[in-house]
């Protein structure tokens, strides 16, 4: 028996691959005017066996659903070519903690001054205290997208928070973490978790906390890149390295690596599997240029357990 199938998101996918091809425009770079387009058409495609109700609210979502898949698909295919928007960076990251309190990370700009701020509602969001900022000094703060800082909780209300602090050249950065041990009253200076102090990517962190209190963050990096560049080899992509701290965010160990070949622009998911160990899930580079998901259990030392595991086979 055939598998169930979302017919409506087959049905946008479809015409809105039909009409990029009809027109000979890749999918991403469909224009304004053209997607006014390609909503119409979708509407026309709804609209043959409805009801005038159901026609009107349906037509509706498969129109907006037709214009977020092309502001994705716009997106991602923006990172990988080097554009960035110029708009604000309103990134923002939420946690609610073991009390049930909600948390919020973001980026506090005062004229040329940027802060990492956080703020808490004890009513799931109906009222938030005052923005705190965590950094005593400002320095310069990424708050797009994924690429935010993160919020992660201790097991006895320690506060953890890791950021990107962009450097001098484009697409580069340094992984910075800054902690509370009493409950977000005050904050320690924030640290660089890495030990490569490279001036090269080092972005899109993603951090998570064991069971056992252990802190683990990973990133893209892209040292791997430069040394094979710098000797004129061939590299697809970035690698992933992480970095792991069993004092608390005091300090951390590290600059493991989990594997070459990551896609550089896709962010790092982490999560613990049912034995409470830490799983990191990105979008892979596999052989000739295949970008799928590949998954591995990472651990406290480094020490690799198993090659990474293929999860997806999208074949993008």
């Amino acid at each position: 028996m055939s598998q169930p199938t979302d017919a409506p998101a087959a049905r946008r996918y479809d015409v809105a691959s039909h009409f990029a091809a009809r027109h000979r425009i890749p999918v991403p770079y469909l224009c304004s005017s053209q997607i006014t387009v390609l909503i119409q058409e979708i509407v026309m495609q709804v609209s043959k066996s409805m009801n005038a109700v159901h026609r009107a609210v349906t037509c509706c979502l498969l129109a907006l659903a037709g214009l977020a898949q092309i502001c994705r698909a716009h997106e991602e295919h923006a990172h990988h070519h080097g554009m960035q928007s110029s708009g604000p960076e309103l990134g923002t990251s939420a946690a609610v903690d073991a009390q049930g309190r909600l948390w919020i990370a973001s980026k506090e700009t005062a004229g040329n001054a940027q802060y990492v701020v956080l703020q808490m509602s004890h009513d799931m969001g109906r009222t938030w205290s005052a923005p705190q900022r965590v950094q005593r000094e400002s320095e310069a703060i990424s708050a797009e997208g994924e690429n935010r800082p993160k919020l992660a909780f201790g097991s006895k209300g320690e506060i953890y928070i890791s950021y990107t602090k962009p450097l001098a050249k484009p697409y580069t950065g340094a992984i910075r973490f800054v902690r509370s041990i009493d409950g977000g009253r005050s904050f320690a200076p924030p640290i660089t978790v890495h030990a490569n102090r490279d001036v090269i990517t080092h972005r899109f962190d993603s951090m998570i906390v064991d069971p056992a209190g252990r802190i683990y963050i990973a990133w893209i990096d892209k040292r791997d890149l430069q040394a094979a560049t710098a000797r004129k080899q061939p590299y697809a992509g970035a690698a992933l390295y992480y970095a792991v701290s069993d004092d608390g965010g005091a300090s951390f160990k590290g600059d493991y690596k989990i594997a070459d070949h990551s896609c550089e622009c896709c962010r790092i998911a982490l999560a613990l599997n049912p034995q409470g160990k830490p799983v990191a899930l990105w979008r892979h580079v596999f052989a000739p240029n295949v970008r799928d998901h590949a998954l591995i259990e990472l651990t406290p030392d480094g020490r690799r357990l198993a090659a990474p595991v293929r999860a997806t086979f999208d074949d993008w």
